[in-house]
């Protein structure tokens, strides 16, 4: 016998968890469709299922057949929507601005380049103002 088949595989290195950031918002519509899921969907399709069980013939049963189908769906959307929701970490919106800790600017738009770019404008405009009062300015 060769060496290749005699020894063992190496185990994988335990992966880092992965975190899923999200909005409050979006972690309770997870969970709702989640409970929908669990609670609803799922034993309606149970019962369809178990009625066409009990018909007989599950080969050219099309309600059995479906359902199956359908049933493994549900699954599998709950086992995604499981692992979303323990990988989710919930962050709010914050009414300050992340960089300066001042409040957010309603009026202007957020160059993309330069995330701060509202407060340039914000102090351009506290400048002119100061100077205006002062005199200096016209």
């Amino acid at each position: 016998m060769r060496k290749g088949f005699t020894r063992k595989p190496q185990a994988d290195a335990p992966a880092t968890p992965v975190k899923n950031y999200i909005t409050r918002s979006g972690l309770q519509r997870l969970k709702d469709e989640h409970r929908f899921l669990l609670s609803r969907e799922r034993p309606a399709v149970t019962e369809v299922v178990a009625w066409a069980a009990s018909n007989g013939d599950r080969s050219e049963n099309a309600d059995y057949q479906y359902g199956k189908r359908r049933l493994r769906q549900i699954d599998g959307r709950i086992r995604f929507l499981t692992k979303r929701i323990e990988a989710a970490v919930a962050h709010g919106r914050s009414e300050e601005c992340p960089r300066r800790g001042l409040p957010r600017s309603r009026s202007f738009r957020v160059h993309p380049l330069c995330p701060a770019a509202h407060l340039t404008r914000k102090r351009l405009q506290l400048i002119s103002t100061v100077l205006q009062s002062r005199g200096l300015i016209g």
